[in-house]
């Protein structure tokens, strides 16, 4: 069985997780998949596809991602506890993504100085600085 990471946004993932069993998320999502995706026996001429099946063929990249993949598995998730956030807040330092400034409508809250400062020493870490 293959193990795949997904990404939802935050109201449906709190709706998926009060409304599904933990135990019975895997089976959940295997039948809205069964049920959604067209049988593996008909020919997908998408383009996309075609250049994803292309490149499992080529030793040479699979390779090089099977190197990439083994890589980020080692490096294990950095995360920081952030208290003045919140008893249970953290930092997640290696999920960094570029937002543009316009996006950020709100602020959630402030970090101390102290916690700025763990949060940074993570992101160095995760940078190699």
């Amino acid at each position: 069985m293959a193990q795949l990471l997904i990404r939802l946004p935050d109201a449906l993932a709190r709706r998926f997780k009060r409304r599904v069993a933990v135990r019975q998320r895997s089976k959940f999502i295997e039948r809205l998949l069964e049920e959604s995706l067209p049988p593996e026996d008909i020919a997908d001429d998408d383009p996309l596809y075609q250049a994803a099946l292309a490149v499992e063929k080529d030793e040479r990249l699979t390779s090089e991602m099977a190197e990439w993949e083994e890589a980020t598995e080692a490096r294990p998730p950095i995360v920081v506890a952030t208290p003045s956030a919140g008893p249970r807040a953290v930092a997640v330092c290696d999920q960094l993504r570029a937002v543009d400034k316009r996006r950020l409508t709100r602020a959630s809250g402030r970090l101390s100085a102290s916690d700025l400062g763990i949060v940074e020493d993570g992101v160095r870490r995760v940078l190699d600085l």
